[in-house]
């Protein structure tokens, strides 16, 4: 963000209660002023061993590890955490420093540093009276502080102590509402900035607003500009004078008084440097004061408002994938060209008017959800160097890809870069940051490229569309100087089709052939590999496997584990994209379906790299086997046959789960008529007269089988489903289904096979219970119509003599084959 936000209003209440956490930070020039213990005896025992004396393997070990442990706690004291040496509590109006084991502040040593607080309420501020009243004091006796060094020993010693320290002035506060410039780029001449300030308490004439901003923004000489450099808004008293020397402005309203509570607006002509100043460097402050008393008074006070940003322009940036696949390893490739140059350092010959003397890198931010290969990991998330996918230069040959213009000729980032990938703990976002050498230099105008390593997110996972974003800068010294900002991102794709085709959902049912029929829209090169990953319980094995189409002959098959097989093409047999192909391998169905019932397909490149993949394809429901016989009582062509479909369910429908079902799969020709006729439900032995006869059943006395309020739906097609009532289910048992078809009109030219199924189907989805797939049908014939002849007799048969002569012949052979 460029523009800073309000700043000087306390927009977050103090805390209620007494204890506030607070933190030890470093002012301006601070330098560590500890004596570190593992640095105290490592000099020790280093001075030891300088003088010759031989030191035990003891102490040895205990060099090796200060030497280590002193190099941290220096780095934590200067740059790094120092709250690990020292920190800090505030229990009401008393606050303590606590140095932590290992740090020791030696005598006669200044020890200065920072902490954030809140100052007391204007109710409880101390006060003097006056003629005039009540006013705030500096001096009076309830405005002293007093400081003490403990000891940490269980009594806590005192060991110095100091009171009536004089205690500081509180003043209003000027709130600093925005710093708008009107150009954010670097090395702008003429910078138009609008501020927008309002005072806690009114300032007297002669009143003075002074205004003082980073020296780098002092407007240049060579600005051609018209007008004031420096003007007021309406609301700021109209007879005033300004001066300006520098980077100070003093803005000195003469007659009437700089209004309390009220905004104005100040514009400022300036001038943006090469480079943004430092966070430490960009602060503004702001005074104002009163001469009503002869002596300057100041009234209202900001000493702290963090400035604008400024940047320099890529002319271009942009990221391109080359895999598009969820929770897989991918080549982002950059393209970028700066509109100013990142300079060449030379600290030999430093300009002061160009950012020179200064280390710089470029960072490449993710969307969140993308890591960096490898990523940082916490809770620390140390840097590390990024992966072998980093490459300096740009491939836009790649095959089977379609990234950035061929015909571009791409320059990479210096030979002495070296990529890191990082974590922000505020952004909460993963970066990677390519250092370049002090003495190397980007060229404005020219294209760059380079690639680097992520994994790309799950699909649960995958940012949504306004965030998916990506952000790139370039930094010198922390600060940045060219800074691009929504680049597009890509979305994640799948595999376009993966068909998991079964035959046989039994539990336990070895060599189970499953076909898997795919259909990719990326360029698979040869030698690439399909690697199938079955649910946990499944088994597979390479038997009888079989490429059904798609695949040439040799493409071969291995087992990686119990439920992971490969396929891997062959390395002449390249596939171009939207290629169907279809392999059958045999496995071993589970005992039970699986929790976790999905099925994975990925394509592989040679070299192992993500090509393509499809994640949780559904799986099927394990069954146990139905034992089903399908008698016709008519079977004719195209007549009505009341069916006779007995069964034998293995597994019990639980009356606690509702839609309990049966379903019946005809072959195609059979059509049930959408209002069964001839539905019947029954125990097929029937046996529920008597209680003995019932308790064999396994149902309680007097209960009826059906249960009231099972109904019967047909589709109009070879299709028929019976429905259960909630609050209903089957026991194990023999059960008769009764109900009426229509036969085709011809006879089947397929197999005759029919299926049946019990299964669950409600609001959460289908579970199929038992299942018979392979259920053996009946023939059909056709129907003849008798001759008949109303009212006739009957008439003498009139048989040829060769019929007369055959007859003997034939009942002497029927007598004979009798009695054999």
């Amino acid at each position: 963000v460029a523009a800073p936000p309000p700043q000087g209003a306390l927009n977050e209440l103090r805390p209620d209660g007494d204890i506030v956490g607070c933190t030890v930070l470093r002012p301006f020039g601070w330098a560590c002023p500890f004596d570190l213990t593992p640095c105290m005896e490592r000099d020790r025992l280093q001075e030891l061993k300088s003088i010759g004396v031989v030191l035990s393997s003891a102490e040895v070990g205990q060099l090796s590890a200060d030497v280590i442990i002193c190099a941290r706690m220096k780095e934590e004291c200067v740059n790094t955490r120092l709250s690990n040496l020292v920190t800090c509590t505030s229990n009401a109006n008393v606050l303590i420093v606590k140095l932590m084991v290992g740090a020791q502040l030696p005598k006669r040593r200044a020890f200065r540093f920072l902490v954030q607080g809140y100052n007391v309420r204007d109710s409880m501020a101390p006060r003097s009276v006056t003629s005039n009243g009540p006013v705030l004091c500096q001096t009076c006796a309830l405005n002293k502080w007093a400081m003490q060094t403990r000891d940490m020993d269980t009594e806590q010693t005192v060991l110095d102590n100091k009171e009536g320290i004089p205690g500081v002035f509180l003043v209003g506060v000027i709130s600093v509402l925005s710093i708008v410039p009107s150009d954010y780029k670097v090395d702008s001449i003429e910078n138009y900035v609008t501020i927008t300030i309002r005072l806690d308490r009114a300032c007297d004439p002669r009143a003075t607003l002074r205004i003082t901003h980073p020296m780098e923004y002092m407007k240049s000489a060579n600005a051609a500009f018209q007008g004031a450099p420096v003007t007021t808004g309406v609301t700021f008293p109209r007879m005033k004078e300004i001066r300006q020397s520098q980077n100070v402005i003093e803005i000195i309203a003469i007659e009437e008084t700089i209004p309390a509570n009220e905004d104005m607006e100040i514009s400022i002509i300036m001038s943006n440097p090469g480079i943004s100043p430092t966070r430490m460097t960009n602060i503004w402050a702001f005074e104002a004061s009163s001469m009503r008393t002869g002596s300057k008074v100041i009234q209202n006070v900001n000493y702290n408002v963090s400035g604008f940003k400024i940047f320099g322009e890529f002319a271009r940036g942009a990221v391109s994938p080359t895999v598009l696949s969820p929770a897989s390893e991918n080549i982002i490739g950059v393209w970028f060209s700066v509109k100013s140059p990142l300079p060449l350092v030379d600290a030999a010959n430093p300009n002061p008017n160009k950012p020179q003397g200064l280390p710089k890198a470029i960072r490449v931010w993710m969307p969140k959800g993308f890591t960096p290969n490898p990523a940082p990991r916490p809770p620390l998330y140390l840097p590390l160097f990024c992966s072998k996918d980093f490459s300096k230069t740009y491939n836009a040959f790649r095959e089977g890809v379609v990234g950035f213009p061929q015909n571009i000729q791409y320059m990479g980032v210096p030979d002495d870069s070296n990529c890191q990938t990082k974590y922000d703990m505020d952004y909460e976002q993963f970066y990677i940051s390519i250092f370049i050498d002090p003495q190397s230099w980007l060229d404005n105008g020219r294209d760059y490229g380079f690639e680097f390593g992520v994994t790309n997110p799950p699909l649960e996972g995958m940012p949504p569309q306004k965030e998916n974003v990506w952000r790139m800068d370039t930094v010198m010294s922390d600060v940045i100087l060219h800074l691009k900002t929504g680049m597009a991102g890509y979305d994640l794709e799948q595999i376009k089709v993966v068909t998991v085709n079964f035959q046989d959902t039994t539990k336990r049912k070895t060599l189970h052939p499953l076909t898997f029929e795919v259909l990719s829209s990326k360029y698979i090169p040869g030698g690439s590999k399909i690697v199938v990953t079955g649910p946990d319980s499944f088994r597979v094995g390479c038997v009888f496997f079989r490429p059904i189409y798609g695949l040439s002959s040799t493409t071969t098959c291995l087992v990686k584990k119990p439920n992971i097989v490969e396929f891997t093409i062959d390395s002449q047999d390249p596939k171009t994209a939207n290629t169907p192909f279809a392999i059958r391998v045999m496995w071993t169905n589970p005992e039970f379906t699986p929790p976790n019932n999905w099925w994975n397909v990925e394509l592989l490149s040679p070299l192992l790299k993500a090509v393509d993949v499809r994640n949780y394809i559904p799986g099927f429901d394990i069954t146990d086997r139905v034992e089903v016989y399908v008698m016709g009582t008519f079977s004719y062509l195209a007549e009505v046959n009341p069916l006779r479909i007995m069964f034998l369910a293995q597994t019990i429908m639980n009356q606690a789960d509702t839609g309990n079902e049966l379903v019946v799969h005809a072959p195609l020709g059979y059509v049930f008529p959408a209002k069964c006729t001839g539905f019947r439900l029954r125990l097929t032995d029937n046996r529920q007269a008597s209680s003995g006869d019932s308790a064999n059943t396994g149902y309680p006395s007097g209960f009826v089988f059906p249960p009231a309020g099972t109904n019967c739906t047909g589709f109009f097609n070879n299709t028929v489903v019976v429905r259960l009532p909630n609050g209903s289910g089957m026991l194990k048992n023999n059960y008769t289904l009764e109900i009426d078809v229509e036969n085709p009109g011809y006879k089947l030219n397929g197999t005759d096979i029919w299926q049946f199924f019990t299964r669950v189907r409600n609001e959460n989805g289908t579970k199929i219970v038992d299942a018979n797939r392979t259920v053996p049908g009946f023939s059909l014939s056709e129907l003849v119509p008798l001759r008949t002849v109303e009212g006739g007799a009957w008439r003498s048969l009139s048989w040829p003599p060769f019929c007369l002569l055959a007859l003997p012949l034939l009942l002497a052979r029927s007598s004979a084959e009798g009695r054999l």
